[in-house]
C-alpha cells in the first residue's frame, strides 16, 4: 500500500454506490459494492466476490444519488479476504485507468464539495 503522503490524489473516506464488470471475464455478471475510500486516482470496496491482480474492470460510481453516474474504466490493484464477516468478503482496490481524466475530475470535485 502506497504512503499516504507519497499519493498523487488525497484519498476521502466516503461511500458511493459502485457497480462493476470484469473486461476479462465478460461472463461475469455485474457486482455492486459501496466505496470504503475514494480519490481522483482510485477507490476501496468490498465485495463477495475475488478479482485478480490487473483484472480490467469496468466500473460505474454512483456520486450523488442513483441520478448521477460517473463511468470508468479501471484495474485491480489488490484484492485480498477480509476477516470479521459472515460471508466470505475480499477487500478490492480499483485504480482507474489514465484515460479517466474526466472521471477524476469528477470524482474529486463531488468528494471536496463535501456531497454525499
Amino acid at each position: 500500500m502506497i504512503p499516504e503522503n507519497q499519493r498523487a490524489f488525497k484519498r476521502v473516506k466516503k461511500s458511493f454506490q459502485v457497480k462493476f464488470i470484469s473486461y476479462d471475464d465478460p461472463s461475469d455478471a455485474t457486482h455492486s459494492a459501496v466505496t470504503k475510500n475514494i480519490s481522483g486516482g482510485g477507490l476501496y470496496c468490498e465485495s463477495v466476490k475475488p478479482f485478480k491482480i490487473g483484472e480490467k474492470v469496468s466500473v460505474e460510481i454512483f456520486l450523488s444519488g442513483k441520478n448521477k453516474k460517473v463511468p470508468c474504466d479501471g484495474r485491480v490493484v489488490r484484492c485480498e479476504i477480509l476477516d470479521g464477516h459472515m460471508v466470505k468478503t475480499f477487500g478490492v482496490a480499483i485504480e482507474f485507468s489514465p484515460a479517466s481524466s474526466s472521471v477524476q475530475m469528477k470524482v474529486l470535485q463531488n468528494v471536496l464539495s463535501g456531497k454525499k
